[in-house]
This record gives structure tokens, C-alpha cells and sequence, in this order.
């Protein structure tokens, strides 16, 4: 006789891959980041963390995507970039939405190996 098969996700009591998500993103936050999500400031990278981890699954489109250094007067290599973002996000089971993101990243410390991200400016219509 053949056993039943459990599902999946009950073999799995770590968190969801969309909890999961959200925390690997807010990881690349700095510290003192500020994120401002349709209007609503978020200081920090704990406050932000928990944000997205609220957050339902999303499902991005990206339509648009521009990159620039920053030169600042007097900075060193690297610089800071400004990126914008333009596209479209579902959140859960409802119909997109178009949205705008421009973020800018701070060059890594040295010693350390990657960009994070200092302020970011969400809005979704």
C-alpha cells in the first residue's frame, strides 16, 4: 500500500520564502536609512525590516530602470548612486498598480563589499 504524501510545506517549518524575502531585503538597508512608502516615513533598518515583513508576497514588473553616479565635491571612489525605478506591483490577489521608486545607495565602507541603501522614496497610484 502507498503512503500518503505530506505536503510540502508542512515538511518546512522554517519562514515563508515571501517573509524570507522581505528580510533579505530590508538587510540592505543602512543602519540610519530612511524609507518613505507612499507618503509614510520609516526611520531605520529595524523599522524598515519589520515593514517588509508585514508586507503581502508582490510581484514586480519593471518597466523602466536608470542607474547615475552621484559626484559629490571632495567624495572618493566609489560614489553614491541614484537609481529610479518605474513599473508595475501586485500585492497578493489584487490588480496591478503602476509605481515609482528612486533610491540612493551608499558606497560601501572600507573593508566592506557592497552598497546599501540610504533613503528610499516609494509611491504606488
Amino acid at each position: 500500500r502507498e503512503r500518503e504524501r505530506e505536503p510540502l510545506r508542512s515538511l518546512n517549518p522554517i519562514p515563508t520564502t515571501v517573509q524570507m524575502v522581505h528580510q533579505l531585503v530590508a538587510s540592505h538597508y543602512a543602519p540610519d536609512a530612511v524609507l518613505v512608502w507612499n507618503g509614510n516615513p520609516l526611520n531605520g533598518a529595524e523599522p524598515i525590516a519589520n515593514f517588509f515583513g508585514g508586507l503581502p508576497p508582490t510581484k514586480h514588473t519593471i518597466e523602466v530602470l536608470d542607474v547615475q553616479p552621484c559626484p559629490l565635491l571632495g567624495h572618493p571612489m566609489p560614489l553614491p548612486l541614484l537609481v529610479t525605478v518605474k513599473g508595475l506591483v501586485k500585492y497578493g490577489k489584487s490588480p496591478s498598480k503602476s509605481f515609482s521608486q528612486t533610491f540612493m545607495l551608499k558606497p560601501p565602507a572600507p573593508g566592506a563589499g557592497t552598497y546599501v541603501v540610504a533613503n528610499d522614496c516609494f509611491r504606488c497610484a
